[in-house]
């Protein structure tokens, strides 16, 4: 996907109805959550700034701020409908939002220098790589303002969704923008391809609502009833596999890492 394909697909994504931006926040806060609870203390105790490159409506950022109590934050998105709503309902003195005029990384390099010419601690990226075409040069890039990076990815390529449901396979035209999919062996491995080197990483079995998320343009009585049975299955199986194993075999999930980075680790794919 190249850039003008990802704005557009940025501009979509921003274009939502307040049901869908609410649904998001709600989303990004559970996120958020996920991750404050899971790291432990000290490996967090020296991050005081922070960075979200992709920060979207501003939830997450603004969460994991107030969790972690963290002094300095600030959220950068191409989305200019985005910005505007992170502003309006997470902007603050220690919480600052930018937009992204460009997706081209050395542009991008150029206007972080402008904002935040003393680096951070640690930069979040937070579901964004799937989504980015080059995604060792944007990791190798940002390693210049930051000592840390904090990410999350999807984890939701498995048996059950590639061979019993309608497969989609990841490139321009998949409907959520993603380039790439994870499952729970290769997600570890794309981490350290990029020369990062975690810290602490774990998994997490995804809530329910972030599976199946709100139906906001109806469903007939026929998917209502296919959702509801595909939705009590994965619930049950949650409850009654192993974590890996389910999302090995059932999923959906995410994994999160907090890592540092270096030229000298990239892996070979």
């Amino acid at each position: 996907m190249n850039d003008t394909k990802l704005e557009k697909f940025y501009e979509a994504w921003s274009s939502k109805a307040p049901a869908e931006i609410e649904y998001d926040i709600e989303a990004s806060i559970r996120k958020a959550d996920v991750v404050a609870s899971a790291f432990p203390h000290d490996v967090l105790q020296n991050i005081h700034s922070i960075l979200d490159f992709g920060c979207g409506y501003g939830a997450l950022v603004h969460q994991l701020q107030q969790k972690l109590d963290i002094p300095a934050a600030t959220g950068v998105d191409f989305s200019a409908a985005a910005i505007s709503i992170a502003e309006q309902k997470f902007g603050g003195d220690s919480l600052k939002f930018r937009r992204l005029e460009t997706l081209d990384v050395a542009e991008n390099m150029q206007f972080l220098r402008s904002v935040v010419p003393e680096g951070v601690d640690c930069v979040l990226l937070i579901d964004l790589l799937e989504h980015v075409p080059d995604c060792k040069a944007l990791v190798a890039s940002l390693a210049q303002f930051t000592k840390y990076f904090l990410i999350k990815l999807p984890v939701e390529s498995s048996v059950f969704d590639n061979y019993i449901l309608p497969k989609e396979y990841p490139g321009p035209m998949h409907s959520n923008g993603h380039l790439r999919e994870f499952d729970v062996n290769s997600v570890h491995y794309f981490i350290r391809q990029l020369g990062l080197t975690p810290v602490f990483e774990s998994l997490y079995v995804y809530h329910l609502d972030d599976i199946f998320p709100p139906a906001f343009r109806g469903l007939s009585f026929r998917q209502r009833l296919i959702r509801g049975a595909l939705k009590n299955f994965k619930k049950a199986m949650a409850m009654v596999l192993p974590k890996r194993i389910f999302l090995r075999l059932i999923g959906g999930g995410g994994y999160f890492c907090l890592a540092t980075f270096s030229n000298n680790h990239v892996l070979n794919p």
